[in-house]
């Protein structure tokens, strides 16, 4: 027979694999899944999802229920429902050093890498009429001046029509330098 803790390690161990669909990290890891602990032919544990997650809950509680079933002894899986983990920063606020979104906005998208991409710079602002489109097209022209690959792309439904001066009727600006011509 077991001891409470080898039995613990094996109820930790069926749960290490699962996983969250959108980063991939254990869910463990993320707290996802936490107070674990084993009664007597019963496992029992807290799922406590952020809001972003909700939608891989019956997933989650498929895998989690099936993995602990399949351990000699456990004959009954107990999920208790929890508020979502907080996720504290350095200054330890729950929205400080946190991505985008993770202050209780949404999840924040994971970033998805793109090929032959190493930097990316968005221009934004709320506010029309600041001159993100005359940023952008700078940058562009800009750029290759530092012999660096680049590409500009703008949301054609944030601006109805450019300006005729940026050349753009025609097709995407060209800029000239060190003998590069970019566009």
């Amino acid at each position: 027979m077991a001891s409470p803790d080898q039995a613990l390690d094996r109820a930790l161990a069926a749960l290490a694999p699962l996983k969250d669909a959108g980063s991939g990290r254990s869910l463990l890891e993320l707290q996802w899944i936490d107070q674990v602990r084993l009664q007597p032919n019963r496992a029992v544990f807290c799922l406590a999802l952020p809001g972003f997650a909700t939608s891989q809950r019956e997933r989650i509680v498929s895998e989690a229920r099936a993995a602990l079933l399949g351990l000699a002894g456990i004959d009954d899986v107990q999920i208790e429902l929890a508020p979502a983990p907080a996720q504290a920063g350095p200054s330890g606020h729950s929205h400080q050093g946190a991505p985008i979104g993770a202050g209780g906005h949404g999840g924040g998208a994971e970033r998805q890498p793109i090929a032959g991409v190493k930097q990316v710079i968005a221009v934004s602002s709320g506010k029309g009429g600041v001159g993100k489109s005359t940023v952008a097209v700078n940058l562009a022209c800009a750029l290759p001046r530092r012999a660096c690959g680049w590409a500009c792309s703008m949301p054609i439904s944030m601006a109805p029509m450019p300006p005729p001066c940026w050349g753009w009727l025609t097709g995407p600006p060209r800029c000239k330098a060190k003998g590069l011509t970019s566009g």
